[in-house]
């Protein structure tokens, strides 16, 4: 995953670090150098250390989206949109989203929150979400889900952006490899 708020480059991934594998966000300046966050003396965010470094492997940050000095990071492992300082990396008490196995995310323009995520029956979905503000709890459901366009047809939405007019673009890679 990755995502940019103009000033600095957020990318999910993982690194040794005292002989333990951090898996999390990173923060780095357009040339690629890390970019410490404000207070810290390293530019990662940690989400959980990896153990096993087969077992996780799937399951770095899919989805990191920015929006209004927060970022909101899929937490595949624990069922979870978790929300940080995005100048800090420090994470916000109470702010959290419950979501089964969410991987992509973007926010639009009216702040609302896309989620890609993982059914209980093996589909995907993409479901819509307050992203709530200051310290209230984030995530309130807005009655918003979109399911493959056709029925018969596996999809697998791999990609969301937002374009210049607020609307939602999916990049699927199913069988038909359709951007909806």
């Amino acid at each position: 995953a990755v995502a940019t708020d103009g000033s600095y480059v957020y990318k999910g991934g993982d690194r040794a670090i005292g002989g333990v594998e951090k898996v999390g966000v990173y923060r780095y300046n357009f040339n690629g150098s890390d970019a410490d966050w404000t207070d810290r003396s390293t530019n990662l965010t940690p989400l959980y250390d990896r153990y096993d470094s087969d077992e996780y492997a799937v399951d770095l940050p899919s989805g990191i989206a920015l929006h209004d000095g927060e970022m909101f990071v899929s937490d595949p492992i624990n069922n979870e949109i978790r929300v940080f300082d995005s100048s800090t990396g420090f994470e916000k008490t109470n702010r959290s989203i419950s979501v089964t196995s969410p991987l992509e995310l973007v926010v639009d323009d009216d702040a609302f929150l896309w989620v890609v995520s993982l059914r209980n029956s093996g589909s995907y979905e993409i479901r819509k979400y307050s992203r709530g503000s200051g310290n209230s709890t984030a995530g309130s459901y807005q009655n918003k889900r979109i399911l493959s366009p056709n029925a018969s047809t596996p999809w697998r939405p791999k990609g969301l952006a937002i374009d210049n007019s607020g609307r939602l673009l999916v990049a699927d890679s199913g069988e038909f490899q359709q951007i909806i």
